[in-house]
């Protein structure tokens, strides 16, 4: 019955049409309330709505009547686009329609990464967007709903679009982020973002077709930011944390004047911290731009510290919770960038303070702090000694080896003291070291704590040896290291989750175990050298798979942001 032509125009006419149609309270929700219509329209939530119910049954049509739906359809959207040709200024809402119609017909496979993956054969999306879409850009009196639809087509359809089409695009896209809508800013900053992302993967817009609108698109986002109703936009945010990550070396130019806008951001932000995705990404911009300057310029290291010293400070003094975790993230990137031994006095200055119990008490500050605490041992390993604060940074270990939730970072300031301290400096405290482990490893064992505790025990290995690292453990327990060898270290085969440089520590030590020491060539040993062989290989074996995004690093997503893994 529904491939019947009469029975699929009934349903379209007094069912599809009038329910996908912009009313009144539509205009007032994108004009009063426009996040709310943001959050219906581009972020999934309008499950419940007539739109989206009236999409559903546009696809379900389609699913089974793909080509006859398409044709008569096709006719509706023309006449809808014909009315809106009569008088674009007073029937712009039947343009609406008709675009709101088209993705509904075309789009059917979509995923919020890639934009459309798989559409109608029958639609002809390029013919419809140079016609039909092309011209809201170009028209300074188009409606403001209108250029939302613009640049929502032009976000979904990404993918399919020819690559001259799609550059030509980007420069309308950065034009629209001057508009006084809350809608309209919002969605150039998104459609921006996923141009940029898009386009680097598939090669459809480079750094060089992107350099020439880099001031552009930097003037138009943070102007964004301080129009009404949007001084805490997290779309427009991430627009600027992805332009400073595309532009790596060539943001130099424009990097102080950012880093001054997002302190001023931060600082007002600090006042009163309401949007966690907001924070997350005007933090992780901050990273970016310390990252690339500091690998251009290591002369800028002193302007930054001037720059971003104080507004840290106050937020580490008036314990503005949201944000401290992230400036311990930042402090850690800043010192990272130092020579060793570490001469700033200012850092010098903070160390004893940060080995405080109490401030490591607090959950949310604990990756930063330990993140932090490690490029202490590597930059400043002479003064931690010297001063007696070894014994300090050792408490602050056994406290996290404690903690299911937070070993790993104990594992963390560990390899840091292995790797950058000589073993005189901590060789007395080793068996208090390896009782602490055992114990943990005997009492409350888990995935993560072994994996972290294999770590340990190539990082060793791959300072000192196998030997020395046998004469340790044995030491606190005859016999103990065969056990260990048998029952733990050849026994994990994927670390999953693992670091690049992790699993390549496990690597290196394995190989050395098996192929250059004379430990598995025992009596009580040689069946161990073909799982110590085995563990090479398993961890080998997943390097491909899992760091295929590793030059992301910047951006993936993680439970602080991304460079601080860590997307």
């Amino acid at each position: 019955v529904f491939k019947d032509a009469s029975a699929l125009g009934s349903i379209c006419e007094k069912v599809i049409i009038p329910n996908i149609r912009f009313r009144d309270e539509d205009e007032e929700l994108f004009e009063d309330n426009p996040f709310e219509y943001i959050r219906r329209d581009i972020e999934g939530s309008d499950a419940e709505t007539r739109r989206r119910a009236a999409t559903e049954l546009v696809r379900g049509l389609r699913k089974y009547y793909e080509k006859e739906v398409t044709e008569l359809f096709s006719s509706y959207i023309n006449g809808m686009l014909n009315e809106y040709a009569k008088n674009p200024g007073q029937n712009w809402k039947a343009k609406n329609a008709a675009i709101f119609l088209v993705v509904a017909l075309t789009v059917k496979a979509h995923t919020v990464a890639a934009g459309t993956t798989a559409t109608n054969e029958f639609v002809n999306i390029t013919d419809f967007f140079t016609a039909h879409i092309v011209p809201i850009f170009a028209d300074g009196n188009a409606p403001d709903p209108l250029r939302a639809d613009a640049l929502k087509f032009l976000a979904t359809f990404r993918n399919q679009l020819p690559d001259e089409m799609f550059r030509e695009s980007v420069r309308h896209v950065i034009s629209f982020l001057a508009c006084d809508a809350v809608v309209v800013h919002t969605y150039a900053a998104h459609t921006l973002e996923r141009l940029l992302v898009t386009g680097r993967k598939t090669g459809k817009y480079t750094l060089a077709h992107f350099s020439p609108h880099v001031e552009s698109a930097l003037t138009g986002l943070f102007g964004a930011l301080g129009k009404k109703d949007s001084h805490e936009n997290e779309y427009v945010m991430k627009a600027i944390m992805r332009v400073i990550s595309i532009t790596q070396e060539q943001i130099v130019p424009y990097a102080e004047i950012c880093i001054q806008k997002l302190t001023e951001i931060m600082a007002e932000a600090a006042k009163n911290p309401g949007k966690p995705g907001f924070n997350h990404f005007m933090f992780e911009a901050l990273a970016v731009l310390i990252r690339t300057l500091c690998k251009v310029d290591k002369a800028a290291l002193h302007k930054l510290e001037g720059l971003l010293f104080p507004p840290f400070q106050s937020i580490l003094t008036e314990d503005i919770v949201e944000f401290s975790s992230y400036v311990f993230q930042l402090l850690a990137l800043l010192l990272q960038s130092h020579d060793k031994p570490l001469q700033s006095q200012a850092f010098l200055g903070m160390l004893g303070p940060l080995l405080t119990p109490a401030l490591w008490e607090r959950p949310g500050n604990v990756p930063g702090l330990a993140r932090l605490i490690s490029e202490y041992v590597e930059k400043a390993g002479d003064t931690i000694v010297s001063q007696g604060k070894l014994e300090g940074v050792l408490g602050i270990f056994q406290k996290l080896n404690a903690s299911k939730a937070n070993d790993h970072e104990g594992i963390r300031i560990l390899n840091a003291i292995v790797r950058h301290l000589p073993l005189a400096a901590y060789e007395s405290y080793l068996q208090q070291i390896f009782m602490l482990l055992f114990a943990r490893l005997q009492g409350s064992k888990t995935n993560k704590f072994v994996r972290g505790f294999i770590e340990f025990l190539s990082v060793f290995t791959i300072v000192h040896s196998v030997e020395k690292l046998m004469e340790k453990v044995n030491g606190v327990q005859a016999g103990l290291f065969n056990n260990i060898l048998s029952h733990v270290w050849f026994s994990e085969s994927t670390f999953d989750g693992a670091s690049f440089n992790d699993r390549a520590s496990v690597v290196l030590a394995a190989s050395r175990v098996a192929f250059e020491s004379s430990v598995l060539t025992q009596a009580g040993t040689q069946a161990l050298w073909p799982r110590a062989v085995g563990l090479c290989v398993s961890v080998l074996a997943r390097f491909s798979t899992d760091d295929e995004e590793a030059d992301d690093l910047t951006v993936r997503s993680l439970p602080f942001f991304g460079f601080f893994s860590t997307h």
